[in-house]
């Protein structure tokens, strides 16, 4: 294969999910794209638990995300890989987007770690920080810059680290998986679109929003209800065990009963989806929220377009229920569709797991 592979590896709270090219691309935080992209080499998943655990009551301790990280790789079928790039997200990351007089980047960074404590609601001895520059806050106003300000918890990234460094990988770089799953979407190619795209993340227990434009993230924000929220609303109403409650999401989802005669799936069971409805309608409460607040706080425009992701996306009926909701254009996120993939990678992997595998393969892209 000629250069080494980078691993990506992705470790949520329900499973770790790996992916590697047969070399590097660009960096994912930049969002930036190569011009010769290289092929999507493996993919695999571990889940962190034993069947039947409930993830909602039971912390994986490090033994177990370890061996859920080599039992990913195995299921890749990786060989000869020894760099990886990790990620972090939820309570470990912060964003912030501020506007500042327009600076250089060294000056930037100087005032940046001045006005920390003010930006931050923790120690800027605890975290490590990124600022960057995004856009020009407001275009009457050339002396002001929009300013994206990142910042993770060191002992995080740090215990990250050792753990992926057990499983036998050395660490090149740390993302925030918010970010890595954008270059999945987003490229350079990309980059003079005026649509405002949301990407919303959804995983086991936590949801991510990003709304970008023009290659650059506008907006931020994470919320604690995911999938794992959704199997235990079905646990409760049926008084089953975590495994079954989670066979029962999956097999009937939540189509209404005009869409699952229009699909051909009248096999669903409507109370399932009615003990998750709750549920669901948080979630699409926050995301509105989101939504509201960046149209009317920050920049006075709607979202265009969301594209969902993650485990959970794959749930029956979720996308065509968020569509009605937000009153938007919903689409299921194929993180491989615009890039080349080997031969040898199953497309039933794929098919599967897809939206489940972006946040691992924006972190491969790493370079």
């Amino acid at each position: 294969m000629g250069r080494k592979l980078i691993a990506g590896i992705d470790i949520g709270s329900y499973a770790v999910k790996v992916a590697a090219f047969t070399a590097s691309r660009p960096s994912t935080f930049k969002m930036a794209r190569s011009s010769h992209p290289h092929a999507l080499y493996a993919l695999g998943m571990a889940e962190l638990f034993p069947p039947g655990t409930d993830p909602e009551t039971t912390e994986p301790g490090d033994d177990l995300i370890v061996d859920a990280i080599e039992r990913a790789v195995v299921d890749s079928g990786m060989e000869k890989v020894s760099k990886a790039v990790i990620g972090v997200t939820g309570q470990a990351v912060t964003v912030r987007f501020v506007q500042m007089p327009r600076m250089t980047e060294r000056e930037l960074h100087d005032a940046v770690l001045m006005q920390a404590d003010q930006l931050l609601p923790f120690d800027k001895e605890t975290v490590v920080m990124d600022p960057q520059i995004i856009e020009t806050a407001d275009s009457s106003d050339d002396e002001m810059i929009r300013v994206l300000l990142v910042a993770a918890r060191r002992n995080e990234i740090e215990k990250r680290i050792e753990l992926v460094n057990r499983a036998g990988f050395d660490v090149l770089a740390v993302d925030v998986d918010a970010f890595a799953a954008l270059s999945c979407f987003v490229s350079d190619v990309e980059g003079e679109s005026e649509e405002n795209l949301a990407l919303v993340n959804m995983g086991s227990r936590v949801t991510s929003i990003n709304i970008v434009r023009g290659g650059s993230s506008l907006f931020h924000r994470d919320f604690n209800i995911g999938g794992s929220h959704l199997t235990k609303a079905v646990e409760e109403k049926f008084g089953v065990g975590f495994a079954l409650a989670e066979a029962l999401k999956t097999q009937h989802g939540v189509l209404s009963e005009e869409e699952a005669v229009e699909q051909g799936e009248e096999d669903r069971n409507p109370e399932v989806g009615d003990a998750m409805m709750p549920v669901l309608q948080d979630i699409a409460r926050e995301i509105r929220r989101s939504f509201s607040y960046y149209e009317h706080q920050m920049y006075d425009r709607g979202v265009d377009r969301m594209v969902l992701t993650g485990g959970a996306a794959m749930l029956r009926g979720l996308r065509l229920f968020l569509a009605k909701e937000l009153e938007t254009q919903v689409d299921i996120g194929d993180p491989t569709a615009r890039i080349p993939m080997s031969p040898d990678l199953s497309p039933e992997k794929i098919a599967t797991f897809g939206p489940g595998y972006t946040v691992a393969i924006g972190l491969a892209g790493w370079k």
